[in-house]
């Protein structure tokens, strides 16, 4: 498939511009020495630019615009307390003149301070809703928070408001969201960075993303079946072990080719997710994921977060490493996050200021 065919294909999806396009690719000179198994690339979606940049911003240029077609004036959304996706929800909102509830989980540590995401989340002018995470800490899904969000929909709707529902990172196919919109905003991402490599002569074999919520990287797929079968995707969970998420990889990335009328054959083994790093879970941090955050800022000034992107690059350098021999370019896609870093001082802090 070309990128004319799938311009004209996804041409009926209406998108609002929120993001600083395209992001730049940039080779990690000093990384790539460190590794020693071929060249790195980053693509920078840390640059998108709103409200401090993430990957989230791409997804909401198609849902906002999602939400502003159905005549929608609120938006209720949630996630962890140091959540980005709610950041850049809050962001969106304030630019686009629409209310933003967040509904802030308390789950794992750097809970109740109002820093970094939570500070920016009330600085943009968003609701904040403060809910207590169940014992089992789960919040993947619109059906575990029903018993929450309902009440929240229901306040709002007899104030005269009209929410738009949307799940977690923008991602799955629930409440309001009726397509993967944010899967969408990925593979939209793969054109433009496909269109950047042959610009730059670059043959990339390789791509690794952090994989969170499991739409980017559900993105990202679709782009590599309908444009470059000869690229790997590898999603780094921070969230989920392997096969539930793999799941929701596949799901997604289905759902997207169905939309798009695509009719070849979906193999279960490019859905590839390594969950190794997921450590003590979601949003804890640890040492390995600590020295891979200071090897990128003190190399290549660069910063990754505790949360995602520290683990995703850990990830990529174990994976190159393993590898018997170079294995060509490889790209990691930076999804952003870096606020969080402000939420974890006393864990990064490490100068002697004696």
């Amino acid at each position: 498939m070309t990128i004319e065919d799938l311009n004209s294909r996804i041409a009926a999806c209406q998108r609002v511009h929120l993001a600083n396009l395209p992001t730049p690719i940039h080779k990690l000179p000093s990384l790539s020495a460190f590794i020693g198994r071929g060249p790195v690339y980053m693509k920078r979606d840390d640059l998108t630019g709103l409200a401090l940049g993430g990957n989230k911003t791409r997804k909401l240029e198609w849902i906002m615009a999602d939400l502003i077609a159905g005549g929608y004036d609120t938006i209720l959304t949630w996630g962890g307390w140091q959540s980005n996706w709610c950041r850049q929800v809050a962001a969106a909102a304030a630019q686009l003149g629409i209310e933003a509830h967040l509904a802030l989980i308390t789950q794992g540590a750097h809970l109740g301070n109002c820093t970094a995401n939570a500070l920016l989340d009330t600085l943009l002018g968003a609701h904040i809703h403060v809910v207590p995470a169940d014992k089992n800490g789960k919040f993947f899904h619109l059906e575990e928070l029903k018993a929450v969000l309902e009440p929240i929909v229901s306040c709002l709707a007899n104030e005269g408001k009209k929410v738009y529902l949307v799940g977690v990172g923008g991602s799955m196919v629930e409440g309001s969201m009726k397509k993967p919109l944010g899967a969408l905003a990925y593979l939209h991402a793969f054109m433009e960075m496909h269109e950047q490599l042959k610009t730059m002569g670059l043959d990339i074999k390789h791509i690794v993303v952090t994989s969170g919520s499991s739409s980017t990287q559900a993105g990202l797929l679709a782009g590599a079946i309908l444009l470059n079968p000869g690229i790997r995707v590898t999603g780094i969970s921070v969230t989920l072990p392997s096969a539930p998420m793999a799941g929701y990889v596949k799901r997604l990335t289905q759902l997207l080719l169905d939309d798009l009328a695509y009719e070849g054959r979906f193999d279960d083994d490019l859905v590839i997710v390594d969950d190794r790093f997921l450590g003590k879970g979601y949003g804890v941090i640890d040492d390995d994921t600590l020295e891979v955050i200071r090897l990128t800022a003190k190399n290549e000034g660069i910063l990754l977060d505790p949360v995602y992107t520290g683990k995703g690059m850990r990830g990529l350098i174990a994976l190159l490493k393993e590898a018997p021999s170079s294995q060509g370019a490889t790209l990691f896609w930076h999804t952003g996050g870096a606020p969080a870093l402000f939420a974890y001082g006393d864990e990064l802090t490490f100068a002697d200021f004696s």
